[in-house]
């Protein structure tokens, strides 16, 4: 029972437990307020402050040693960018700001996260963080927009099964060219080559036959019955 109970308050002492779960749903539900203090255009370091009650901390919390590590700063640090990216954006993309030299000099590892007053935190980032985060958003706009579109499947068809198709040619009435779809049915190929081209010069009433031997094919043109 003593060694429960030692257990349970190691954990009250190694995690803030309620409160923290807590400040994160405020965050989710609502844009928390946050000011943006330095923007560095030799280094790309970037400064923003918040007030603990608009995160939903106390000073209490963040005596945990919980709350002193990088997970910790780099969880809601991230989380607080990414609320107000458009803003980060405005302020780095600005005219003046070394943006794309900045962004290749460093990448941005672990955010810095310490007090300042009784009544705010500071965090410290590297611009490049912006960089990708940016690049992310960007991607996932493009991946919803693509799964949005209807694709087609691709259609096979039979060569037995095709229609055969006929285009003719003609610059005059003596002259005449035809392209016919290749299809597996080669004596109704004949057929309808021979019917196209007695139509074109003026030949009715005439029926054709087209018989399939070993061999050959016996093409008989006959009056029609």
């Amino acid at each position: 029972m003593a060694t429960t109970e030692i257990a349970e308050k190691e954990m009250e002492t190694a995690c803030p437990g309620k409160e923290f779960f807590a400040g994160l749903a405020l965050m989710l539900q609502q844009k928390t307020k946050i000011k943006i203090a330095l923007v560095s255009d030799l280094t790309g370091d970037i400064c923003f402050i918040i007030r603990y009650s608009d995160l939903g901390v106390t000073p209490k919390m963040l005596s945990h040693p919980f709350c002193r590590t990088n997970e910790y700063a780099n969880f809601l640090g991230t989380l607080l960018v990414a609320q107000h990216l458009p803003m980060f954006c405005d302020r780095v993309m600005g005219k003046g700001f070394n943006y794309d030299a900045l962004v290749k000099s460093h990448v941005h590892r672990n955010f810095g996260l310490r007090t300042q007053g009784s009544e705010l935190l500071l965090f410290q980032c590297h611009v490049s963080l912006v960089h990708r985060l940016l690049n992310e958003s960007i991607s996932q706009e493009i991946t919803d927009e693509v799964a949005k579109v209807t694709l087609t499947c691709p259609k096979k068809v039979k060569r037995s099964e095709q229609n055969i198709s006929i285009t003719s040619f003609s610059d005059d009435d003596k002259n005449l060219r035809l392209v016919v779809t290749k299809c597996a049915e080669v004596r109704q190929i004949f057929k309808k080559i021979i019917e196209t081209t007695m139509n074109f010069y003026g030949i009715k009433g005439k029926e054709v036959f087209i018989n399939d031997n070993y061999f050959d094919y016996q093409i008989e043109i006959t009056d029609a019955k």
